[in-house]
């Protein structure tokens, strides 16, 4: 029989599901999303995430298993570019 070694297996993963995934992206702010998403694209193209916050950085990591939520932080990330460019032009 096989057994699965504890020490092996995060237990306790910060984002666990599809849905825990998209409350966290229902929650975050435009500026929040807009830098999560800059190192979601970072981290999938291995680029370097020097100079983002450590907790954006982590949050990306976790939410990059999850398809809707990318698209969620991307759309959020999107609007979030478009009100500031707006108010900028």
């Amino acid at each position: 029989m096989d057994t699965i070694d504890p020490g092996a297996v995060d237990l306790n993963p910060p984002v666990t599901t599809r849905t825990v995934a998209l409350e966290r992206v229902f929650d975050l702010s435009g500026p929040q999303a807009h830098e999560i998403w800059r190192a979601m694209h970072l981290i999938a193209t291995n680029g370097s995430v020097q100079g983002l916050s450590g907790a954006a950085v982590e949050l990306a990591r976790d939410l990059n298993h999850f398809l809707q939520a990318w698209k969620a932080v991307a759309e959020k990330a999107l609007v979030h570019e478009r009100n500031t460019t707006k108010r900028k032009g």
